[in-house]
């Protein structure tokens, strides 16, 4: 029985539009798209940066998936979701789901979400955590834990 990740790892009814190896080098052709540098592997650990852009259409809301380093490989970005469409409220499902998909040897990869107050960080985790059930992220010791 053959290993594929994207069978594999991802939850049911979680679908990607455009989740396929790089092949355009176009700013405009991976708005919105899941831009993979190497499928989940299930020995991995990852964590996620996710930036929300609170000015849809001007600024991009990212989700950077790295894989966390060891003595055997050193810490590298994997894959990448940027979009100036999605706002804090769409992109926590998305982030989520990329969490989801990213999980390694965990349940779920750890989330740091950027809680400035412009950008609507704070919204963004919120509902990662209540409206999609994500418990894996990061308090930092200066905000009050949601």
């Amino acid at each position: 029985m053959s290993y594929d990740p994207l069978t594999d790892l991802v939850p049911k009814g979680v679908r990607f539009r455009g989740l396929a190896r790089p092949q355009h080098d176009d700013y405009f052709y991976w708005n919105g798209r899941l831009l993979i540098y190497e499928f989940p592997q299930r020995d991995a650990r990852y964590t996620i940066g996710v930036d929300s852009a609170g000015g849809v259409g001007a600024d991009r809301s990212v989700v950077e998936v790295l894989k966390v380093g060891t003595d055997h490989y050193p810490t590298e970005q994997v894959a990448e979701f940027a979009s100036d469409r999605h706002g804090p409220v769409e992109l926590a499902e998305i982030a989520a789901a990329i969490g989801r998909m990213y999980s390694g040897y965990e349940d779920e990869a750890l989330a740091i979400v950027e809680l400035n107050s412009a950008g609507g960080g704070a919204n963004c985790q919120s509902d990662m955590r209540f409206k999609w059930g994500y418990n894996n992220l990061y308090l930092p010791k200066t905000e009050t834990a949601i």
